[in-house]
Formats: C-alpha cells, sequence, structure tokens
C-alpha cells in the first residue's frame, strides 16, 4: 500500500533498522567507570573558579572590541570612518616600504 506516495516500509526492514541505530548498553560498571571519569573532568580543582573569573575578563574584552568598532566605524552606515581610512593608508603604506 502508498500512502501519499511513500511506500510502506517491511516490518524486516524497520526491525533492522532499529537494530543497526540502538546505541550499545552499558552494563552498570562501564556506566560508573564513565561518570567517574565526567566526574574526574568537570571537578578538577580550580577549573569552576578559573571559569568563573574569567567571565568577567571575556565580557570586558567583548565589550572593548564592540567600542572599537563603533570608534572607527558610522554609525548609521557601518562604514570605516575618516581617522579609519586614514590610519590603513598609513598602515598599508608603511607595509608597502619595509626592506
Amino acid at each position: 500500500m502508498v500512502a501519499l506516495g511513500f511506500p510502506r516500509p517491511s516490518p524486516a526492514r524497520v526491525v533492522s533498522q532499529r537494530s543497526t541505530t540502538e546505541e550499545p548498553v552499558e552494563t552498570p560498571e562501564q556506566a560508573a567507570e564513565h561518570q567517574k571519569l565526567v566526574n574526574e573532568v568537570l571537578g578538577r580543582a580550580g577549573l569552576r573558579e578559573s571559569v568563573s573569573q574569567a567571565a568577567p575578563i571575556l565580557a570586558n574584552l567583548r565589550d572593548l572590541a564592540r567600542a572599537e568598532f563603533r570608534a572607527s566605524t558610522d554609525a548609521l552606515t557601518a562604514l570605516p570612518n575618516q581617522r579609519t581610512v586614514k590610519d590603513t593608508v598609513k598602515r598599508m603604506a608603511a607595509h608597502t616600504y619595509e626592506p
């Protein structure tokens, strides 16, 4: 029987697809070992503290990059402003004449 132009899969085909796509079953020992490894990685001394200390620094860097972009572009068109163009031309000219 064909419904909406799609053939119906045979039951044998469906069973074979299920058996090949299922993940292998872990034994309790394997699950405990896996959990132990996860806890070791996540619970390393200082990791959470390092992340909590890095978050505000990364936020400051993101804000600085945003401010630099706003300072170097026109607010309406987002095109480089005159100062940015002059700085770019100076940098390109200096790079051209390097020995």
